[in-house]
Order: C-alpha cells, then sequence, then structure tokens
C-alpha cells in the first residue's frame, strides 16, 4: 500500500476504533447512519478506551466520518457517515471483526485507504 501521512490524531482514533470493534455490535444499519450496541459487560472497556482521547478532534480528520452521538445510558452510539466515501463493504468489514479478529488488519488498510483515494 502506497505511504501516506495520516494525521496523529486521526491514527489514534482509528487504533482505539480498531479496539471497540472487538466489543460493539450493529444494530441498525441505513445508508449514512449505524447504531451500534455493547453489553453491560463491556461497557467499562469501552469507556476505558474513549478515556482520554478528543473524538471531535480525530473523527474530523478521518474522510467520510461526519460526526457520532454516544449514550451510556442505552449503552449506544450512533455514527453519521457519507456513504460515497465509507461504502456499506467497509461497515461490514468493521463489524465482523468482533466474531473474526483477523479482519482487523483488512479494515485497518481501508481506513488507510481512505486518505489515499478518499473511497473504501
Amino acid at each position: 500500500m502506497e505511504s501516506v501521512n495520516i494525521p496523529e490524531e486521526a491514527q489514534d482514533v482509528i487504533e482505539r476504533l480498531l479496539k471497540l470493534a472487538h466489543l460493539i455490535e450493529m444494530s441498525d444499519h441505513t445508508a449514512g447512519k449505524i447504531v451500534t450496541t455493547t453489553s453491560f459487560s463491556n461497557l467499562p472497556k469501552v469507556m476505558s478506551i474513549l478515556q482520554d482521547v478528543d473524538i471531535d478532534k480525530g473523527l474530523r480528520l478521518i474522510p467520510g466520518l461526519k460526526g457520532y452521538r454516544i449514550s451510556v445510558w442505552s449503552r449506544t452510539a450512533t455514527i453519521s457517515y457519507d456513504p460515497a466515501i465509507l461504502l456499506p463493504r467497509f461497515w461490514e468489514q468493521f463489524f465482523q471483526i468482533r466474531r473474526n479478529p483477523s479482519m482487523e488488519k483488512n479494515v485497518r488498510e481501508n481506513f488507510r485507504a481512505l486518505f489515499v483515494n478518499r473511497s473504501c
């Protein structure tokens, strides 16, 4: 894969998202919006991963991610994205990580590709 400079904040958010992929599940998906959920037992791990990071700044740097909403009470996160940049197959692979950890490498490469060609 072509060498590309990814902002440090974006790299950090990508790595944290990949860690979260092991702990969350997709509960709803329509083009441009995904709702995720996690179990009560995983909630402390999720909160630990999100601790000490400027998620707003990092997500703004990742092409195609538009925003998010987190509800600790309902254990959900809603992610808004541009489906022309982050194709549905990207999210399918992302949510396969939980059941198939070997997918993590491919998803990491897809994140990096966003910075090269802005379509994944």
